[in-house]
């Protein structure tokens, strides 16, 4: 065999060490695009997904969508990774595919894919995380709600209120423990908006629940006035009563 260089991945690092000098007229994110989606060594794909990830171009952020969709469970992690530390709001159009991914049958890719919209969160992609709040899949939204608890910014916080009556248990401690992680003004207003909520009587309840367990007295006042509505379902009026019951013992 002599000196010739068996391993994929040696060769490529071969090449994008001399490629300053022998490709000089070449784009590396081209290059490094072109390995990443055709070379048949995922050793090599996943090598150009971690370069990618380094270079901090935007055209770098197309191809590493596509290798979400990669056969091998360390490329798409790999690729997660990547446009994570490509971050806000170079890569926030990741945010759509990432999410396609958050329930992944691989450990890994699921914490890389977490990891990676974490980094995403920010003003350019708030509205992503909004729209997937009303994905069928509840580990997708679940995922939102963790992610626009973590932007401090007003639209993300009211935009948690409808979780509180999610249909998936997880989706509503989620939503519950972002209320929790308030300031006690903050949480107050988005509670006593909560309990308006006369479209979805399962926010309500939560709201109401969550009012007497904070102890809330501020409260008292709206919480008295759904015991005496008519539109008032029996269930939120029974929590209602509960939390009076627990601010006035």
């Amino acid at each position: 065999m002599g000196n010739k260089i068996r391993s994929p991945l040696i060769l490529l690092l071969a090449i994008l060490f001399f490629l300053p000098v022998a490709r000089a007229a070449e784009d590396k994110v081209a290059f490094l695009s072109d390995k990443l989606g055709e070379n048949p060594s995922f050793k090599v794909r996943l090598k150009a997904a971690v370069l990618l990830g380094r270079m901090k171009d935007p055209r770098a952020v197309r191809p590493l969508c596509d290798a979400l969709e990669d056969d091998n469970y360390v490329v798409r992690g790999a690729a997660a990774r990547a446009l994570g530390n490509l971050g806000h709001p170079m890569a926030v159009a990741a945010v759509e595919p990432l999410l396609r991914l958050v329930a992944d049958e691989e450990p890994f890719v699921r914490k890389e894919v977490r990891r990676a919209l974490e980094n995403l969160a920010g003003e350019k992609s708030i509205d992503y995380f909004i729209s997937a709040l009303s994905n069928d899949d509840a580990t997708v939204r679940l995922t939102a709600v963790h992610v626009l608890s973590m932007m401090r910014v007003n639209e993300a916080r009211v935009a948690i209120i409808p979780a509180l009556g999610d249909s998936d248990e997880e989706v509503r401690a989620e939503a519950i423990l972002a209320v929790k992680g308030l300031g006690h003004a903050e949480m107050e207003g988005l509670l006593m908006q909560a309990i308006g909520k006369k479209d979805n009587y399962q926010v309500q309840v939560t709201a109401a629940r969550l009012i007497g367990e904070m102890r809330i007295t501020s409260a008292m006042g709206a919480l008295a006035d759904l015991l005496v509505r008519d539109d008032v379902v029996p269930e939120v009026k029974r929590e209602a009563s509960e939390a009076l019951a627990l601010m006035k013992d």
